[in-house]
């Protein structure tokens, strides 16, 4: 455990309890209060959650709300046996920027026996960033104590990294971008205008329970389709995320190499309408589908020159 940074936090949140080296911890702090049937989580933007355009990165903002989403449901349920995600929609209404607070609140719209419908809206500043919609299933796991959620220390922000041993055809990629430089090293394998990213997953990508989290895997997702796409179209301007809804069909243990593909279905003058499969040995484990914006920002995107041209 480290010592809280000295940042600008919101009166009574606290930090997440979550495993150190884990992926909330990695990508941390995350911080969050307690009242009643109701929890609200807290993210100070730092740069270290952002991507190559300086905004928060779309991966990072979707699984700071699929967090809300799951802890906000319990709460409201009084119910704290886990959830795990079996789908999420997310729409960005605008973008956090650094020193940004975001904030998250939870309203369940129905429970059944076996899954849980609900809602979170995650605000920057008090204005409206995203909301996100979700299905999730109930599990056996045990439940959590609700007075251990939060503490007063932060766990430890990064984990070792060990070593991904690609498979061929992959080579280690140039993808920019702070948050990439935490959650990676992505790696890529290109085809004619076919890229195809590949991760090992680690225990750092993971949560308490071992598998691999919904937030590194709508992260590469979401890269995956917006690069993926760059590369179809022959298009290489920054696309930010405008609206990815993500359907998690099989769990992803640690030591897995997954790998993307992305499909085009449409470009229009503003925007670009994709799909991407990721995949572990050839069995599909997540779905996702995006609308990206066009736009004629270059920032230090990739290109087919600057993919494989790794710094020094």
């Amino acid at each position: 455990m480290t010592a809280l940074p000295q940042l600008d936090i919101a009166e009574g949140f606290r930090p997440l309890n979550v495993g150190s080296g884990k992926f909330l911890s990695q990508n941390g702090v995350i911080y969050g209060r307690h009242d009643g049937n109701d929890i609200q989580l807290g993210l100070k933007i730092g740069v270290q959650h952002t991507n190559v355009g300086g905004i928060c990165h779309g991966g990072m903002s979707m699984a700071f709300a699929d967090t809300q989403l799951v802890l906000g449901a319990m709460a409201k349920m009084d119910d704290y046996s886990p959830l795990m995600t079996v789908n999420t929609s997310v729409d960005f209404v605008r973008p956090g920027v650094v020193d940004g607070w975001f904030r998250g609140e939870t309203k369940v719209i129905r429970a059944t026996r076996n899954l849980v419908f609900a809602e979170a809206m995650v605000f920057v500043d008090d204005e409206l960033a995203m909301r996100c919609s979700g299905v999730l299933r109930r599990t056996d796991f045990a439940p959590l104590d609700p007075a251990q959620l939060f503490t007063d220390t932060a766990p430890a922000f990064i984990a070792d990294q060990g070593p991904s041993n690609p498979p061929e055809g992959f080579r280690l990629a140039n993808v920019p971008g702070p948050v990439l430089d935490v959650n990676g090293p992505y790696h890529a394998h290109l085809e004619g205008n076919n890229l195809r990213l590949g991760l090992r997953i680690e225990d750092r990508h993971c949560n308490t329970a071992g598998w691999c989290h919904g937030g590194t895997l709508m992260m590469f997702a979401d890269v995956q389709m917006g690069i993926g796409t760059m590369f179809k179209t022959d298009e290489f301007n920054f696309m930010p995320t405008m609206h990815m809804s993500t359907d998690f069909a099989v769990p992803v243990k640690a030591g897995a190499w997954l790998i993307g593909e992305t499909e085009v279905i449409r470009m229009t003058r503003n925007m670009a309408f994709s799909t991407c499969l990721l995949s572990v040995d050839g069995d599909p484990v997540v779905r996702s589908s995006g609308v990206n914006k066009r736009t004629a920002k270059s920032f230090d995107v990739v290109s087919p020159q600057t993919i494989f041209d790794l710094p020094v």
